[in-house]
Parts: C-alpha cells; structure tokens; sequence
C-alpha cells in the first residue's frame, strides 16, 4: 500500500482595527491576540481547505485600538473663529457634560496617536463687545470749553486724546473718538465726534454816512466800519439808544430823516451781542431837488412852467431863482425870485437854478432844472407835382412829412386857389383861365412857431413838339383794316388824325390816341394821313404820311421755260417777269420738285417721269392773281430707249407700253407707273401658253424672275416692288416665243 499522510496547515491572522472589526461573519470590538509566552490561546479560528485538501486553520490575532475624545474651553469676545468657523454666540449649554456625548457643543474630529478618531468638543463661551457713545455739546464760543463724556460701567477708557477717564474737557475744533473695557475684558471703540468753536462777533468802530446832510424826507445810505460777524451774527440798527428802536439789519441800511438823528449798529449772534458804534447826521439847510410842471416833456415856446424847489430853509433863510449859479447880486432874468415855486415861459431849452440864502446855513449849492422847450420844425423837402399846369385844370402837390411838424401851411400862386384843407403834407391847387406862371409855398408849423417857406415855380403849359414818323403801310390794300400810330410825345394830352378822302375810323375805336385803326374804301387812289400833339397850351404841327390803295395783282404773264424735259432731270428753269413787292407761288406736276426760287419770280425743278402744267400765281399783300400756266411734255432718257431696243418709242400716258410686234402677245401693259410698290401687268394672247418674267435694273441685275401658264385672251398678273430701291427697272415678258419689254418706275 503507497500510503500518504497530509497534514492540516495552520495560519495566524494579525489584525490591527479601531473600535470593531468583522471576521468572518463574526464582529469583534475587543482584542483577541492573548498571547501568553508566544503563544496565542482562546483566539478565534476559522477552519478552511488547504491545497492538500486538508484543513487550513486560521487563527485570528486582533488588536482593537479605541478613539480619543477631548474638550477644548474657550473665552472670547464678541466672536471666535474655530477650526473654519466663526462662532458669534456661546456654546457650553451641555450641562457641563464634556467628552463623549458632551451635548450639542461642536465637535472636529481628526486622528490620535493610534491611529483612530480623535473627536475635539467646543466648550465656547462669547462676552459681548462694548459700545460705547461719547455725550456733550459739540459746539462752544471761543475762549469756552465743552465735556464729553463715554458712558459709566466700564472697566476702562482710552480716548483719542490719550486721557483714560470717563470725560474729557475739549477747547477746541477737533475730531475725538474713545475705546473703553467691559469687565469681561472686552473692548470698544465709539464713531468720532467733531467739536466746533463758534466765532464771537467783534463789536464795529464807526458808521459813515453816504451824506453830510440829510435833506428832509430825502434817503440816504448808512455803512457800518469795522467789527466783525461771529457766528450766527448779524448788523442791527437802532435810533434812539443801543438796542432802542430797530430800523433795520445789514452792513448798511437806506434812511431818511425830518430832524437831526442819533444811529446805532452792533452786532448780535450766537455766541455774543457786541456794544455799539453810532452816528448822529444832522438835517441839511437849502434844495435838494426841483420838481418841473411839465415833467420831463418838452414844452412849446413861450408855455409857462411852474419849477417847485425841494428842500428845508434854516431860519432866517429865502429861495433864491436863478438863471445863473454864481455867489453876486447882478441882476438875472429871474429878479431872484424867492418863492418856493417859481413860473417860467422859456422861447428855448433853458437851465435854472436855485439855493438859499441867508439863515444858519447861509449861501447853499445850487440846485439845477432844466425846462425842454419843443424846436421849431425844419423847412419842408421838396414839392412833388407838375410844374407845368394848363389853365382851369387842378394839380396836387405833396411833401415828405416834417419831424416835430403838427401841421402845414400852403399859398397859392396868382390865379390860382387852394382846393383843399390846409395842414396837411398834401394840397390840390386849383388854376385859372387867367393863370400864367406863380410860385406855389408851403410852411411847417408846430406849437413853437413855423418854418421857413419850401418854394415852387409853377407856369402854363406850352404846345407840345410835333409827333414823330408815323407807323403803318404806305399802300394800303383796298377794302383792308389798317392800324397806324405815333410815338407819345411829351406834354401831350391827345392827338387829332386827319383822313384822307376814302379812309375812315374804324367804329368804336380811339381817334385821338397815339395809335388809330382805319377802314381803306375799295375806291381809295391815293391821299395824305397827318396827326398833331395837342395840350392846354395849344396844338403841334402835323406829321404826314402819304397813302396810296393797292389791289389784287393781276396773272403773272408768260411762262418762260422748256415745253419739253427729259425724264428724271434736274435744274429745269421756269420764269416770269418780276416785279417788286410781290410774291410768287409756283405749282409743278406730282413727281416734280421745286429745288429752289419757290416764292420768287424764278424756279429751277427736278422733273420726274410725267407729262404735267407748271402754273403760278403772284400775291401783293391784298391778293392772289389768276394763274399763269405752261404745259410741258417728257422724254425718255437715251439710257431707257437703248434697253428698249427702239429709237423712238415715247407715251406721256401712266401706262408703259414698249412692244416689239407679234401676233402671239398684244396690248402688254404696267400700271400704275411710276409706283410705290405694287404694280399690275395686263396682256393679251391669241393661244394659250407659257410665259416667263424677269424684272432687271438700270446695271443689268435680275431682281425678281417667275413663270406662268396663260391662257387665250385676257391675262393679268401682279408685281411688288416694295423692298426694290427707288429708280428704273425694266421688264422682260416672253410668252411662247414671243419677248417684249416694259419700263417701270418705282418711287
């Protein structure tokens, strides 16, 4: 027997954890390994299969390390930060339970010597921060202090200052702040305080006086001198006493006064009232002024105006008037007048004066016033209006309006009267049958006087100068309208026209215009037209003009020109005698063109292919004559007569017939002809048969070929020349054996 013996294999396990441990199913939370001289009893094991297939015992040797728990007590203020977060509040309110199950205190955990948890507790208690208010009046007068204080209960102070009491004395402008130390040892620090110092007003030295004397109900100005304004301070004026009746506030006031017056001003404000500085101003003797009736409007010369002095007489004084201001007693125009009013009648702009005299005060300033007096006005501009008048007949005149003027004054020359109302820049003037010649005068006035006279030199119209060439025909047609004139002329008023025998007005119009219209009578021969200028002063001598009647012409006469042309050429010349002032209006056949002359006595024409009549007819201004004709017959052209091959085969018809005899074709023919286009060829057969057509130009070129059954009789057939260019083609028609040729003209 081959007998093997396996043996079991043992294994320890060594295992290291924190607070338990799962093995195998099983959950450990205390060590296992005892371990008693190196060896391990009472270990738990766990019983597997080695590669042998016998059991494989595993012993397990665990070590169960356990976590760490610590308290950490904290004192703050105001706020801690731990571990990250910052706390505003206490948290020891666990009852004075500490480590494990210490509560709701916050807890961080991190790691102990062993590798397990170690969970740290907040025991965190926060004293609250001090907030301290500094007290006191801020603001004090110079020279004055103020106490502020930080509060009561605290441990301690620190002020900006440096002083660590509860108050501190400030006597000046600054900013200060205070920290101050609870109990706790907490500390707090207060918003600054800013002191003020008020300023103390300094009392004023003086008052000046914008016057030395004050005139009786007259302002004048007071200004206070030096001094000064503190804080909240103002000037306040007083009369009577300091501090008596208040008449105002300000650097300076504006006063008036009746009697001599005592002033005070002193200054009052926040930190003090100052003593008084004062004036007394004394009431001033004479005229402060003078007062005029008429204001400031100027017066007419020689108004009266009462002058009103202002002012106050010291006793024992008077008013003294005055044209002059001067310190001796010559005679004035005013006689020293001592009234307080005085009444003037100045003839100009004049200056008085007045002062007074005598009394305590004895000779005062003048005072001045000066009276407008209104000037006369300036002598009128110009007299509009006709300085050549006819007698018994009104003309107006007129002037440009005069500055300061209120009215006018016009004369009339001799003979002559005035026709409408006086005062104003406009006059009519009426003149009479006797008048001649005068001067017309006109005068500005105002309340002041008048000007001097503005002249115009007025006379009779004399004849006016005899009209100029008159206008219009010199041969009038016979039984015509007719219109003639005459430039105006100078002075003139009308014109009389003078007809002769056989002329007259025509019904209704101007005979006595510078333009007339007349009838010319169909037996009018010949006479003279005059026309004269004609005004109050008498009429001009005559223009003339000398008229003579024409009629209608009669027929022109022979026609001078050839009776025969050959076709298609130019500068044919046809004439008539000519004869001045008339015009010709020739007419030729259709197909002809007049290329030059047409309205004279002499044409040239280019003849086209017709036989026709040249007339013309001949105009004068009062009507056509009777025609004069002249017919004229056409020739071929050599060229044509060639290509027909005849000499002499001529027509003046529209219808073109060239045949060379045969009894096959007869009567061949084209109409019409000349053409614009379409043309139609008529023939006659004595057989039936075929025919053939070609048409050809004037160089030998085929145009347009065809061919044809005829029959017996009467054939017609239709051509169209439309897209050929204008000129001569000739025809080639054979019918059977038979050739014949026409010529056709396409316009």
């Amino acid at each position: 027997m081959n007998l093997t013996i396996n043996q079991p294999s043992y294994a320890t396990e060594t295992i290291v954890a924190c607070g338990s441990y799962e093995w195998k199913g099983t959950t450990y939370s205390s060590s296992t390994n005892y371990n008693i001289g190196g060896l391990i009893f009472g270990a738990p094991t766990w019983t597997g299969t080695n590669a042998a297939g016998c059991d494989s015992i595993v012993t397990l040797n665990l070590t169960i390390n356990q976590p760490s728990y610590f308290t950490e007590t904290i004192v703050a203020c105001g706020s801690y930060e731990w571990h990250g977060t910052i706390y505003t509040s206490s948290t020891n309110d666990n009852g004075g339970i500490f480590g494990p199950g210490a509560g709701s205190l916050p807890t961080w955990t991190g790691t102990n010597s062993a590798g397990c948890d170690s969970i740290v507790s907040l025991n965190l208690t926060i004293n609250p921060l001090p907030t301290p208010t500094i007290s006191g009046t801020l603001a004090f007068c110079a020279g004055g202090s103020t106490t502020l204080d930080a509060g009561a209960g605290y441990a301690s102070y620190l002020w900006s200052t440096g002083a660590t009491t509860q108050t501190i004395s400030v006597s000046n402008a600054t900013s200060v702040s205070v920290t101050v130390t609870n109990a706790a040892g907490c500390s707090g620090t207060s918003a600054s305080v800013t002191t003020t110092v008020n300023a103390v007003s300094a009392a004023p030295t003086s008052i000046t006086s914008s016057v030395a004397f004050a005139s009786t109900g007259v302002n004048f100005t007071l200004s206070v001198n030096g001094g000064s304004l503190g804080t909240g301070a103002t000037w306040k004026w007083f009369t009577g006493s300091c501090g008596g009746t208040l008449i105002g506030t300000g650097a300076s006031i504006s006063v008036s006064q009746t009697a001599n017056t005592a002033y005070f001003v002193r200054a009052e404000g926040t930190c003090n009232t100052t003593a008084c500085a004062t004036i007394t101003v004394s009431s001033q003797c004479g005229a402060t002024g003078v007062t005029s009736s008429a204001g400031t409007t100027a017066i007419c010369a020689g108004s009266p105006v009462t002058l009103t002095v202002i002012g106050s007489l010291s006793p024992g004084a008077s008013w003294r008037w005055d044209d002059e201001c001067d310190n001796d007693d010559d005679d004035h125009d005013c006689s020293y007048n001592t009234s307080s009013t005085f009444t003037v009648s100045p003839n100009s702009t004049k200056t008085y004066y007045v002062r007074s005299v005598g009394g305590t005060c004895g000779l005062t300033a003048c005072v001045p016033v000066t009276v407008n007096v209104i000037p006369k006005p300036a002598t009128p501009g110009t007299i509009s209006g006709s300085a050549s008048v006819c007698p018994s007949t009104s003309v107006t005149y007129t002037i440009a309006a005069v500055s300061g003027a209120t009215s006018y004054t016009w004369t009339a020359p001799t003979n002559a009267t005035l026709a409408s109302a006086q005062g104003g820049t406009s006059m009519t003037v009426s003149y009479a049958s006797a008048f001649t010649s005068g001067t017309l005068k006109v005068k500005a006035n105002n309340c002041s006087g008048s000007s001097s006279e503005r002249t115009k030199s007025i006379a009779k119209q004399v004849a006016p100068a005899t009209p100029g060439n008159i206008t219009g025909a010199s041969a009038p047609c016979k039984g015509s309208t007719q219109t003639y004139s005459t430039s105006a002329v100078s002075s003139a008023t009308s014109y009389t026209w003078t007809l002769p025998t056989g002329v007259s007005f025509v019904s209704g119009t101007s005979q006595t215009g510078t333009s007339i219209q007349v009838v010319v009578a169909s037996t009018f021969n010949s006479g003279t037209l005059s026309v004269k200028a004609n005004n109050c002063g008498g009429s001009s001598s005559n223009r003339t003009k000398a008229l003579t009647g024409q009629s209608a012409p009669t027929a022109p006469g022979t026609i001078s020109g050839p009776n025969s042309v050959t076709q298609n050429t130019a500068n044919n010349t046809f004439s008539v005698s000519n004869v001045a002032g008339m015009t010709y209006n020739w007419a030729v056949p259709a197909g002809c063109t007049i290329t030059l002359g047409q309205g004279t006595s002499t044409i040239k024409v280019t003849w086209g292919t017709v036989a026709g009549t040249v007339s013309v007819t001949r105009n004068n201004g009062c009507g056509n004559s009777v025609a004069s004709t002249k017919s004229v017959s056409v020739r071929r052209s050599e060229e044509a007569e060639a290509d027909a091959g005849i000499e002499s085969a001529r027509t003046e018809e529209t219808v073109e017939t060239l045949v060379t005899a045969t009894d096959e074709l007869s009567a061949i023919a084209v109409y019409p002809n000349p053409t614009t286009g379409e043309a139609r060829i008529t023939f006659n057969t004595t057989s039936a048969g075929t025919y053939s057509l070609s048409i050809v130009d004037l160089q030998g070129r085929v145009i347009n070929s065809t061919s044809g059954a005829a029959i017996e009789g009467n054939n017609t057939l239709d051509i169209n020349l439309s897209n050929c260019s204008n000129g001569v083609y000739m025809i080639h028609f054979m019918h059977n054996d038979s050739l014949q040729t026409l010529r056709v003209v396409k316009l």
